[in-house]
């Protein structure tokens, strides 16, 4: 059962929903990465809503939440596309690896060179 403090910061809270549908998208343009970034947000406000003073704007908070969850998720991808980018360009140094087979010409060569051992 929840308290009355409790009851009402849980009211406030979905009373926010609308406002932070509109902010999300503005920082998305994407209906379904902003309806993701809403979710997150209510889910990281209701798991430390003890952490919420009574009395402060409930949506500066929720603001500030959804602010934070957004630079993490666009670091988070800057970092997978740096690691996908460095790890294609690995890539060109082997090209064996990458699905390309040497041509023949260099495999004559390693076969020649490791004769002459």
């Amino acid at each position: 059962m929840f308290s009355f403090t409790q009851y009402k910061a849980r009211k406030e809270l979905t009373q926010q929903i609308p406002r932070l549908r509109r902010y999300a998208h503005v920082l998305y343009r994407n209906h379904a990465d902003s309806d993701d970034l809403v979710q997150a947000t209510l889910e990281r406000a209701l798991s430390r809503l003890e952490q919420w003073k009574p009395g402060t704007d409930m949506r500066a908070w929720l603001f500030t939440i959804m602010h934070n969850l957004s630079i993490n998720h666009q670091r988070k991808q800057k970092y997978q596309q740096d690691m996908i980018s460095d790890q294609e360009q690995d890539l060109d140094h082997f090209p064996a690896i990458s699905g390309i087979t040497p041509p023949d010409s260099i495999i004559n060569e390693v076969e020649a060179g490791l004769s002459r051992l």
